[in-house]
């Protein structure tokens, strides 16, 4: 009997380790795979339909976008107000939710903190676990198959963050494009996700048909967000690039009334998230609807990019000898990055200007326009949401580089991942580096850095993650106990 005994304590012992197992290799970002399965079509009918109508609708104008207001109307409004009721539950049980038991739910060589303070010895033990494969990052086709189910993209998308009245009354919209790497893009879109907030994914026309079908499904199982109802064919340094943005931007004022957004932040899905929602939305509530449009000097050998045509050669930007006419309206071309937060009033601008219209005609053969065409019309005297007195103080960051120009010799004293074009594609190694430290009384904050490969060091990824869930609970438990 006593032998019975030991061998169901045994077994009990084995069921439970093997549970364990399984339930660490989720990880922070949800399920990876332990098998390898062929991929069904999972998706519904109404994903494949969809698709379709994208596909067919890349140019002009459409006679009806992704998502028709006016059918989904009673189904959204429904569940915008299921959203707006859990902010009166018991703080108490929302900041202690177990999904905020974020050591449980990483690998358990990950200290996160030592490396925001930049310990080599935990740089080293990154590398010997993505060596060794102990913490792998599921291959594109795995993920495929776990992702196209709308049960796991729900329960995936809602990590259990919590979100203050000051947010609710302040929603952000999001307009990502993107194109390969899905496993990064939604762990990007997990840690950056609110019920309340909308969101617009643009893949590029060239991506693969399985990247596509995900960002569909992805849209088509939750209200908020949105596939564009055009899509682009974006080649860098070209015009597709602003096209894919303002696909987006159009269709997400399109839904202004249904989700009364403040801000259009745009994104590439390849950013670390630096600050929390709640941290966002202070930061931008204080600038009063004006853009945060982090507007740079051009260089020298820019001014070519606007004062010769460019066009499309095999795939690459080719500068001619021909002149292009004069600038439209004697604007002076300014320069940002790529990637902005513009409110609602400079949104419409943007969709309702004639004289935007000509400008973007004009830009359309300019080489790299998406650094421009913003920063240039954001620099306009008297411009709604663009730039005004208190510019230098208050405007934000939406993102940041960490450039290596000029140490192309000794680049890697500065960056720990790889350089490509003079960029720091960064690694645990540089997480020490990025400016994580939030203080609510500095106005000049950065909300995203760029950028990151999951696929290199997933680390990255999921210390940011750690770290803006632990923010996130801080602020649950200072309006608890306020």
């Amino acid at each position: 009997m006593a032998v019975t005994v030991l061998k169901k304590l045994y077994t009990a012992v084995v069921l439970l380790g093997v549970g364990f197992i399984l339930g660490w290799t989720t990880g922070l970002s949800g399920i990876i795979p332990v098998k390898t399965v062929e991929i069904s079509d999972s998706l519904s009918k109404q994903s494949q339909s969809l698709l379709t109508h994208h596909e067919s609708n890349t140019t002009g104008n459409s006679s009806h976008y992704y998502r028709s207001i006016d059918k989904e109307e009673r189904k959204v409004s429904a569940w915008l107000s299921n959203v707006n009721d859990t902010v009166t539950h018991d703080l108490s049980e929302v900041c202690n939710n177990h999904r905020y038991a974020i050591d449980f739910l990483k690998p358990r060589f990950l200290n996160c903190t030592n490396l925001f303070k930049g310990s080599s010895i935990e740089v080293n033990k990154i590398k010997v676990g993505h060596r060794t494969r102990k913490w792998p990052v599921p291959s594109d086709n795995d993920f495929y198959h776990y992702a196209c189910n709308c049960d796991w993209i729900k329960k995936e998308l809602d990590p259990g963050y919590y979100v203050s009245e000051q947010e609710q009354q302040f929603p952000l919209a999001f307009a990502l494009s993107v194109h390969q790497s899905p496993y990064q893009i939604f762990r990007f879109l997990k840690v950056i996700y609110r019920p309340h907030n909308l969101y617009c994914i643009h893949y590029d026309k060239k991506s693969s048909e399985p990247f596509k079908k995900l960002m569909v499904t992805i849209a088509d199982c939750l209200p908020n967000v949105i596939v564009p109802s055009k899509i682009a064919d974006v080649i860098w340094g070209w015009h597709t690039i602003v096209d894919a943005q303002m696909n987006c931007i159009e269709d997400l004022y399109k839904l202004r009334h249904t989700f009364p957004w403040k801000y259009a932040i745009t994104l590439c899905g390849k950013e670390v998230p630096l600050r929390t929602n709640r941290e966002m939305v202070h930061t931008l509530s204080k600038l009063n609807g004006t853009s945060a449009v982090d507007v740079e000097q051009n260089k020298e050998y820019e001014y070519d990019y606007w004062t010769y045509e460019h066009y499309l050669k095999n795939g690459s930007i080719t500068q001619s000898e021909q002149r292009l006419a004069p600038i439209p309206f004697n604007l002076t071309i300014s320069k940002s990055m790529a990637y902005f937060g513009l409110s609602k009033t400079f949104v419409q601008f943007l969709l309702h200007s004639d004289m935007v219209a000509k400008f973007r005609g004009f830009m359309d053969h300019t080489k790299i326009p998406d650094e421009h065409f913003i920063a240039t019309l954001f620099n306009m005297t008297g411009v709604p949401g663009g730039k005004n007195e208190n510019y230098s103080m208050l405007i934000p960051t939406t993102s940041s580089y960490i450039w290596l120009v000029d140490l192309q010799q000794t680049w890697q004293r500065y960056c720990h991942g790889n350089n490509v074009h003079s960029v720091c594609i960064i690694s645990s190694g540089d997480l020490h580096r990025l400016d994580y430290m939030y203080d609510p009384k500095k106005d000049h904050q950065t909300f995203f850095h760029n950028k990151f490969f999951i696929e290199s060091d997933r680390a990255v990824m999921d210390c940011a993650e750690e770290e803006l869930l632990r923010r996130n609970r801080e602020e649950c438990l200072t309006d608890m106990y306020n």
